[in-house]
């Protein structure tokens, strides 16, 4: 890759050799056979003994090789960025024979490694800088006054430890005078200036570009132009090597799946390029096109991999550099509409039965390709309106952001799909109005994003206006419309109005047993929302019948390994466990193993079941058992998701529960604190989850004897709850009635 320092370290071999062992050093511009001939022409001249009458070039090449033959003493000879192979390949006919002599090339690619097939060690890879080394080298150019190498370490592997780019950033922090801290968002808001403006002083990141006479410093920009310029020459017309690469920039710059890719040929758009290949994926075609992108460093790594596949990775500065030479063209528009179109249809041949079918490692890809994607939008349409766009792309690439916005809410990250989903239906309302079916889709989406953030309120205000608009244009027996109520109620029942829930969850299961019959798979899952409300007000044996019925149907229509009978055996054993029915309750033992049977041991359904029988083994007593699991459910979304994600902090929040019950206290405490701090910075100190823990920790202050702690945390719940939830929500009452007990006992 150009600018990894291969002439830096070419240079200082040569002063540190220079007379011990070499007498003699010359440099060759090894860009082009011309340039060759040029070098040996200036070496011909400074040869003493030379004969003064040769005038062709040639006759001059041939001379200083016969030199060299013949030299008494040691000699090196560099040939400096042999980067063209293949227009170039008769290299070898300018390099001397002579027993005493060495000869070192730098190049980008990969194939000039046939010049030491012989010798494989001797060929050496220069990777990006390690970790401690680029730290210091951007503090040592930066000359800052900042002590922090926490914000030095995130800048350089944002850079990807790439030296010239380190170089260039600390020549513009030096320049500018910007504390550490603050060089990674003026990087985003300035790339261009930072990597195609700056050059570092006194570089000897220096080269000729074509026919100038004069030497220019190089930075990341001009080496990687200068490599996308040799591509550009070579690109075969059935590969779209250059195509290909500008499309890559337009994902996250780790893990692009061929999967993905390979919906390229469903998506209308796509076949408006003319450099894309002949119709139809071919995965040898794919593989020759990453080969000579490899070849010619312009990936970082791609490999087959389990899924039979082969993912791909661009260093984060190539990323860069080609978004950058695009922005503002046709180009960048159509990449990030095609781009998001891929993820987009990928995303939805994962979905069925209301859920994404992935594994948590997978949807950390696909996350990453989202927040790319978002990256996209806010380049390509943040200062103008998505109106421009052609109606069936407008359509399209909305509908791709409701995807995201969707996925975004199933990783538990809400605030993100909101903003989208809002974004998502004011440009709907502007191009298509009000009532057009996609806006009313976007407003039942915000309403719904408002249910996951605990925002009932204004989820209920959006849904009854929904509502009435779905009954208006589709009728009261349209799916729709049943969503919505549906929808309604769980907002109902979120708020404790149970018999608000309940009658309209009735409603709803009337309405589809008479249009879609008992055993429709939405009226099973209307079925299983009524159990669960029936369950909520007591009507525990109500519960418990209904939800057999569901299990029964689901195992006679789908079966009993499919994730939705899973989930109706789920819910059955969590019923059973809130009646004390504790050998009912362990058969969700077997769902857990079915689980992690069908949909993997990282799935999060597979995660959720083992979760709830931690609970089971808790409240039956079998402590070690349920510690150990929650350890395990921890471990993995702390591995998958990170340590401040929603789902690890609810995990960490049970094994703090499991701790009190066990009387490790200290443990406890300790635990739940740090859920209470993740919780308020996560998600904000007056969500119900937040509360929860808050709650939950006054209690266990409570009990080790801390009662003035208890108190002061219990009122402040107390208040929050009123605020958020209302005084007569039934948490509001458990936690009013703790803190009446606490302060009149």
């Amino acid at each position: 890759m150009g600018g990894q320092g291969k002439s830096q370290v070419a240079l200082e071999y040569c002063r540190r050799k220079e007379n011990n062992p070499y007498s003699v050093i010359c440099w060759v511009d090894a860009t082009t056979e011309s340039t060759v001939i040029g070098s040996f022409q200036t070496i011909y001249e400074y040869l003493v003994d030379a004969p003064r009458t040769l005038s062709e070039a040639r006759a001059k090449v041939d001379s200083v090789l016969q030199r060299f033959r013949s030299w008494p003493t040691r000699w090196l000879i560099v040939f400096d960025n042999y980067d063209d192979t293949e227009g170039f390949p008769n290299i070898k006919d300018f390099i001397p024979r002579g027993e005493l002599g060495a000869i070192l090339v730098t190049s980008r690619h990969a194939d000039a490694s046939a010049l030491v097939l012989k010798h494989p060690t001797n060929f050496i890879e220069l990777p990006g800088l390690e970790r401690a080394a680029a730290r210091e080298l951007l503090i040592e150019l930066s000359q800052t006054r900042d002590s922090g190498s926490e914000e030095a370490e995130t800048i350089v592997e944002r850079l990807g430890y790439h030296p010239l780019a380190i170089t260039q950033a600390a020549a513009y922090i030096r320049k500018k005078r910007i504390p550490l801290c603050n060089f990674l968002d003026r990087y985003r808001r300035r790339r261009e200036e930072i990597l195609k403006n700056t050059t570092p002083q006194l570089t000897q990141y220096r080269k000729k570009l074509g026919p100038a006479e004069e030497e220019t410093s190089l930075n990341v920009f001009t080496t990687w132009e200068l490599s996308f310029e040799q591509l550009q020459s070579q690109t075969t017309e059935a590969g779209g090597e250059t195509w290909f690469l500008t499309l890559f920039a337009f994902f996250d710059h780790k893990d692009i799946s061929e999967e993905i890719l390979a919906n390229l040929f469903s998506i209308s758009s796509a076949g408006e390029n003319s450099e894309l290949p002949e119709p139809g994926w071919d995965s040898e075609v794919f593989i020759n096109v990453l080969l000579r992108l490899k070849d010619l460093a312009l990936l970082q790594a791609f490999a087959k991999e389990s899924d039979g596949f082969h993912h791909v990775s661009l260093h984060p500065l190539i990323k860069d550099w080609i978004q950058l030479r695009t922005h503002g063209k046709a180009d960048y528009r159509k990449n990030t509409l095609l781009a998001a179109a891929l993820v987009g249809r990928s995303l939805k041949s994962c979905w069925y039965n209301d859920q994404f079918n992935l594994s948590l490692s997978a949807k950390q890809s696909f996350l990453q390709h989202i927040r790319a994607q978002e990256e996209n939008y806010e380049t390509c349409f943040q200062s103008q309106s998505m109106a421009s766009l052609e109606k069936k792309n407008f359509i399209e690439y909305l509908g791709m952001q409701d995807f995201f916005a969707r996925f975004l809410s199933d990783m538990g990250i809400y605030g993100n799909a909101r903003v989208i989903i809002e974004r998502v239906k004011a440009e709907r309302e502007i191009v298509l109005g009000p009532e057009h079916p996609d806006t009313v889709h976007s407003m039942h989406s915000l309403a719904v994003a408002y249910l996951d953030q605990r925002r009932w309120q204004k989820a209920e205000e959006l849904l009854v206006q929904v509502l009435a608009l779905t009954r208006k244009t589709l009728g009261e027996e349209h799916e729709n419309t049943l969503i919505s109520l549906n929808n309604l109620a769980s907002t109902y029942m979120a708020q404790g109005r149970w018999q608000e829930a309940e009658r309209l969850q009735v409603q709803v299961l009337a309405l589809k047993r008479k249009t879609l019959g008992e055993e429709h798979a939405d009226t099973l899952s209307s079925m299983h929302h009524l159990a669960n409300t029936y369950y909520s007000t007591g009507r525990r044996d109500e519960a418990v019948e209904l939800m057999t019925t569901v299990v029964d149907q689901r195992t006679k229509t789908i079966g009993p390994d499919h994730p939705s009978t899973l989930n109706s055996m789920h819910q059955l054993a969590l019923i059973y466990e809130g009646m004390g029915h504790h050998r009912e309750a362990v058969e969700l033992k077997n769902v857990v193993d079915q689980y992690t049977r069908v949909l993997g041991s990282d799935h999060p359904r597979t995660l959720i079941s083992m979760h709830d029988l931690a609970s089971v083994y808790e409240g039956m007593g079998h402590y070690d058992e349920a510690v150990e699991l929650i350890k395990n459910v921890i471990d993995q979304h702390t591995r998958i998701l990170g340590s401040d994600h929603p789902d690890t902090l609810s995990s960490m929040y049970s094994r703090a529960r499991i701790y009190d019950s066990m009387g490790r206290r200290d443990e406890a405490v300790e635990l739940m604190k740090k859920v209470v701090v993740q919780r308020t910075k996560v998600i904000g100190p007056d969500h119900p989850d937040a509360l929860n823990s808050m709650h939950n920790l006054a209690r266990i202050y409570d009990s080790m004897g801390r009662r003035d702690e208890a108190v002061e945390l219990m009122k402040e719940v107390v208040d929050q709850r009123t605020k958020v939830i209302g005084p007569d929500h039934p948490d509001t009452v458990v936690s009013v009635q703790w803190l009446h007990y606490w302060l009149h006992n």
